[in-house]
């Protein structure tokens, strides 16, 4: 299966390392956010900065509060949703060769390979509870203010130092000592992302349940049962919420009007796209600034 990757915008394409901000007015840089089920390359540390966030992580619910914080390892299929209103959360997100200093290497060999993409460490979530939790904690917010520092003299090397630091506590007191469920198979995490890969790229079409299913070749029940247990929704409202997404970047286009919008990200009927829309944002799109 094709991966499908999050749309990553590095500041800097010679570090990639980026920091999102995720509220539910949207995510700063554009990327994913809230209700968006996707995978990638890099690893994931998500703290919650404010209200309650429910990560689904590969099917499964881990319930995170305020100054709680979840790793999420690379290519595992994840998805934030609020659990309170105007909840929030930041994602420091980095590509593993910042831990390893050159293929091969010995870091890279003993201590980065065996837990990256490994189906035993999909995740691990944390609270402030413990010792090695706080200081991983304090270091995640020590990278996030160096990321804006002024001047900027030097800012990669800390950063890279630091998620080094980061790294070795997580896999010394935390991934070595985690046992994972049993249950997660890796043949219906593969179905179900190729069901999610299948919407993001034919979304603007007229695609229905059984083009979903048939892209996994499972049967309909199936790709319903996949979509209520790893995105809590069934597979037209995934479509559904992914097009009003896409309509998003499309409505600060002035030169669209809301029927063209609606005929792009695949809508037959733009009052349903303005009933879809106001439903899930509580405006309209016209209202759109």
């Amino acid at each position: 299966m094709k991966k499908l990757f999050e749309q990553n915008h590095y500041q800097d394409t010679s570090f990639p390392f980026e920091i999102y901000y995720i509220n539910q007015n949207g995510v700063k840089p554009s990327g994913r956010g809230f209700d968006d089920a996707h995978w990638h390359d890099e690893l994931q540390f998500t703290i919650v900065e404010k209200g309650v966030v429910n990560a689904k992580i590969n099917g499964v619910d881990y319930i995170l509060n305020k100054g709680d914080f979840i790793f999420i390892n690379s290519n595992v299929l994840h998805q934030m949703t609020q659990q309170t209103p105007n909840s929030s959360y930041i994602s420091i997100n980095f590509i593993k060769e910042n831990l390893t200093f050159f293929p091969g290497s010995r870091m890279d060999l003993s201590y980065v390979e065996p837990y990256v993409n490994s189906i035993k460490y999909p995740c691990i979530a944390m609270d402030n509870l413990d010792i090695s939790s706080r200081e991983i904690l304090s270091i995640l917010k020590e990278i996030i203010d160096l990321y804006y520092m002024e001047p900027r003299f030097g800012r990669e090397y800390l950063i890279s130092i630091d998620l080094c630091k980061v790294w070795l506590i997580l896999i010394n007191s935390k991934l070595n000592q985690i046992k994972q469920p049993t249950t997660i198979k890796n043949t219906k995490i593969n179905q179900i992302m190729t069901m999610i890969q299948f919407i993001y790229e034919n979304y603007a079409d007229n695609i229905a349940l059984a083009d979903i299913s048939s892209s996994s070749h499972i049967s309909n029940s199936e790709a319903n049962r996949l979509f209520k247990k790893y995105t809590s929704m069934t597979p037209y409202k995934f479509l559904i919420d992914y097009r009003l997404q896409r309509s998003q970047s499309l409505l600060e286009n002035k030169n669209l009007t809301v029927t063209e919008i609606s005929q792009q990200i695949g809508f037959s009927d733009t009052s349903h796209f303005i009933q879809s829309f106001k439903k899930k944002y509580g405006r309209t799109p016209g209202s759109i600034d």
